[in-house]
């Protein structure tokens, strides 16, 4: 266990004095089983934790997190163990490498609720709720913001599992670079022999490799989906970028600017497909507190709940994209453009 406790409760502290009145959710733990690696690792750990620190801010709840020794079912149930046993009543479930022992858990822990990212387990008990991301959409708007920024040359993606958040990742991808290029006349090419899938979230080094056949084959852009993996892409675009090399990443889950700086505070990141994950968890647990929460359910997080898009400061990607994606995702909202949901959609 990890001493990010005694932080949220310096913070709840301090709140609660600047405050002058008692924090509601102050009794409530949250845990974080993290998906390999530590909550800072700027993907979906980081996300994740952002809603708890978020909740701790808006409701009171304490919050914790613990990072499995190993990835294995043993050390997974270990982890959820740990948090049930430090007095976690939430546990945030960040990834779907834990369905098998979120299966066991929740049946185990009855009086604890589980909330599943981007996952639904096989079994969705009472006590279980999936937070669905509709990652279609904010690859959308990353693909459209992209090409319309570079206006030609090829894309492709590396992701680190054949999953269903990453299908949805690449179909909304492709959809976005094709609306820019039907549209806007930009000539921005991508094929399914592109788009790479490493079999792992916590492999480096076959991040930089993949990495580096690809922008060898002569793509201008990778779009990659976090952890370890997407590490090892962003640091090979960065070692390419300073040897002279005009290439790119686009990040996903949250704001990958800072993974991407190799000079000062340029950075070979281009833009991010944002899933607003820490809001959502934040939701839910607002929705724990105040009794609204139904379990045994997925709840959808889209553009309709501002939950989806690109980071709305993006530096390489000019104003007036920015500006032209805001409404974009409003389109999307209002139904008036629909994103396939998976790649496989856009070649029937």
């Amino acid at each position: 266990m990890k001493k990010t406790t005694a932080l949220l409760t310096v913070l709840l502290i301090i709140l609660s004095l600047f405050s002058g009145c008692s924090l509601k959710g102050s009794d409530l733990t949250v845990g974080l089983i993290t998906d390999p690696n530590e909550a800072n690792e700027n993907s979906i750990n980081s996300a994740s934790w952002s809603g708890i620190t978020l909740a701790s801010y808006s409701y009171g709840v304490n919050g914790i997190y613990s990072v499995p020794e190993a990835s294995t079912e043993e050390a997974f149930a270990a982890s959820f163990a740990e948090l049930y046993d430090q007095g976690c009543r939430i546990i945030v479930v960040p990834s779907n490498v834990f369905r098998n022992a979120v299966k066991t858990a929740q049946t185990k822990y009855k009086d604890c609720t589980f909330i599943c990212i981007s996952f639904a387990p096989d079994s969705m008990t009472s006590n279980t709720v999936s937070a669905m991301f509709a990652e279609n959409e904010s690859g959308f708007v990353a693909g459209f913001a992209a090409a319309q920024t570079l206006k030609s040359g090829r894309f492709g993606a590396v992701f680190g599992m054949d999953v269903p958040s990453s299908r949805r990742y690449s179909g909304g991808f492709k959809a976005g670079v094709e609306y820019s290029n039907n549209n806007y006349g930009t000539s921005v090419t991508i094929d399914d022999e592109s788009i790479v899938y490493a079999g792992s979230y916590n492999d480096s080094e076959t991040g930089i490799n993949l990495a580096r056949q690809l922008f060898g084959s002569g793509i201008k852009c990778l779009f990659t989906d976090g952890g370890k993996t997407a590490a090892g892409v962003f640091e090979m675009a960065k070692r390419l970028r300073g040897s002279g090399e005009d290439v790119w990443v686009i990040g996903s889950g949250i704001d990958q600017f800072n993974n991407g700086i190799y000079e000062g505070n340029r950075s070979i990141t281009l833009t991010s497909a944002v899933s607003r994950v820490g809001s959502a968890i934040s939701k839910i647990i607002g929705q724990y507190l105040d009794g609204t929460l139904r379990g045994g359910k997925q709840i959808l997080f889209s553009c309709k709940d501002d939950c989806i898009g690109i980071p709305t400061g993006d530096v390489n990607i000019p104003k007036e994209i920015r500006d032209e994606c805001e409404e974009l995702t409003k389109k999307i909202a209002s139904g008036e453009i629909v994103v396939p949901n998976e790649w496989e959609e856009l070649f029937d």
